[in-house]
């Protein structure tokens, strides 16, 4: 519709109202959202799994070449424990909270805006 020819009070209106997406954008944006929160679940999953086998392991391991729980590893003593498990652990979390964090970064703002658009209405 042309603009020239409506109103100022109708031109108001018109800038006002929400821009309706075309479905397939709706869609499109939808599906990858649902994809990341997917993606969020799976890498949080993962590291849970692997640090109940992960964890376990270390421990048996250094239990036997250790002979217990003595002392942590200062510099390969017999008795020293190898904390070997952090240099899998921390970069391994290090990218889920990556992951978490890009995830709620990129989270629909559309909606937040027309949340708050909608809340300073109704205030003002």
């Amino acid at each position: 519709m042309p603009t020239d020819t409506l109103s100022k009070e109708e031109l108001t209106v018109l800038e006002r109202a929400p821009a309706v997406e075309p479905e397939d954008e709706l869609h499109e944006r939808a599906r990858k959202r649902v994809e990341r929160i997917h993606g969020v679940k799976a890498n949080v999953a993962a590291f849970l799994v692997g640090m109940i086998v992960l964890v376990p392991v270390w421990l048996l391991v250094e239990w036997q070449s250790a002979g217990g729980f003595e002392r942590w590893s200062e510099g390969g003593n017999p008795g020293d424990w190898d904390a070997w498990i952090l240099y899998i652990v921390v970069p391994w979390f290090m990218w889920v909270a990556f992951v978490c964090l890009r995830a709620y970064i990129d989270r629909d703002k559309e909606g937040e805006i027309e949340r708050e658009v909608r809340r300073l209405r109704a205030s003002g």
